[in-house]
């Protein structure tokens, strides 16, 4: 692996931490219109914090499309699809409006959060999928490192399913309004740290 390889993996990593961490700046410090906003990360693409929303989701599903791995076919497609649904997510806000058109196609506002709906739940699926399993091969001998890294990358990806079937119920049953950020908040800690031990931006957890 070149160094531009760790850094591509260390970057996306730092910006599924700076995710939440900005929007959650910005939609609390912002000039705020939408009361709301706290319910879903999502529905901070109606306060000032669209900015950083749709900007690092958009480098993020540019990063996963252009990301080689270990040139496996398995790899790229699964971070292609990655990519597109995290771009889909940008492009296709959520319902959280009143108003009849959103987004950059100007979808009816109903239609559009089918494919946002679709696309964050594709997205953390395929997150969880890969970190789970791609992750966690190894082609050479398994060192107490790597026997590490893969308890880290499991914990991680069972974190953001976990989180996703929460989150799930949440919308369904209607138990707290907050409990979405909380849920979108650690699934996107989860892929972020995962993405940096991947990385190896974290010299204890590396090969000697």
């Amino acid at each position: 692996m070149t160094k531009e390889t760790y850094l591509h993996r260390q970057t996306l990593g730092v910006l599924g931490i700076l995710l939440p961490i900005l929007c959650l700046i910005f939609g609390y410090f912002g000039k705020n219109n939408y009361p709301l906003w706290y319910e879903t990360m999502s529905s901070t693409y109606y306060t000032p914090a669209i900015t950083a929303f749709v900007g690092i989701l958009i480098a993020s599903g540019i990063f996963l499309c252009t990301y080689i791995g270990y040139n496996e076919k398995l790899d790229r497609i699964i971070n292609i699809l990655s990519g597109i649904f995290a771009i889909g997510i940008a492009i296709f806000p959520c319902n959280a409006t009143d108003e009849k058109y959103v987004g950059l196609f100007s979808l009816p506002t109903n239609i559009s959060q089918i494919f946002h709906i679709v696309c964050a739940g594709a997205f953390f699926t395929l997150l969880a999928f890969n970190i789970i399993f791609l992750f966690r091969k190894q082609k050479n001998e398994v060192t107490k490192q790597k026997q590490l890294r893969n308890k880290i990358y499991l914990i991680c990806g069972i974190g953001i399913i976990s989180s996703l079937i929460i989150f799930a119920l949440n919308n369904i049953f209607n138990w707290f309004g907050f409990l979405g950020w909380i849920c979108e908040l650690f699934m996107l800690l989860f892929f972020g740290f995962a993405w940096i031990v991947k990385g190896e931006a974290i010299p204890l957890l590396n090969d000697k």
